[in-house]
């Protein structure tokens, strides 16, 4: 079928890309995991300030605008503030991953399909983390690990593929 006019290029998998503006790069599945990480970070950081929100409201509801005594914080609380501190971490370890191959062009399908896998491991481990599944947050840390080192070794098979031509 032919594709419409504005479709030029073909990324891995078949999805078509827009025209880009002349000498623009098309947004790579890897570039867009990366993206999607960046965003979540929204999301996680509101988390643990929304716990905290509710937890004021609670207390004051609970004593004509007081604050509650105890000072207890709920344990999803804490684990959400840990979570988004070590979502930041990891964020930048993918950052230096991704961006790097991006930039010198070391990708292909077996990149992206290793950007998009860590994009989804990491979302599910901070979900993971914050309901407390330590289960499925060991696999998905590994998970995640796996398809950073499936992309850096994928870069260099293909950096050596370039030098040797």
């Amino acid at each position: 079928a032919m594709a419409a006019p504005w479709l030029r290029r073909v990324w891995p998998g078949g999805a078509a890309a827009p025209q880009c503006a002349q000498g623009a790069q098309p947004l790579t599945p890897e570039l867009a995991s990366l993206l999607l990480l960046a965003l979540w970070t929204i999301p996680l950081a509101h988390s643990a300030s929304l716990g905290r929100v509710l937890q004021l409201l609670a207390s004051w509801v609970a004593r004509d605008g007081g604050v509650a005594e105890s000072g207890k914080t709920p344990k999803w609380q804490k684990r959400a503030e840990r979570a988004r501190a070590e979502h930041a971490e990891q964020l930048a370890v993918a950052g230096a991953v991704i961006v790097p191959i991006s930039l010198l062009r070391r990708t292909d399908a077996t990149t992206a399909g290793a950007a998009i896998v860590l994009a989804a491991a990491r979302v599910a481990y901070s979900l993971a983390y914050v309901c407390g599944a330590s289960w499925a947050r060991s696999a998905t840390a590994a998970m995640a690990l796996a398809a950073l080192v499936a992309m850096v070794v994928r870069a260099a098979m293909l950096g050596a593929d370039l030098a040797a031509d």
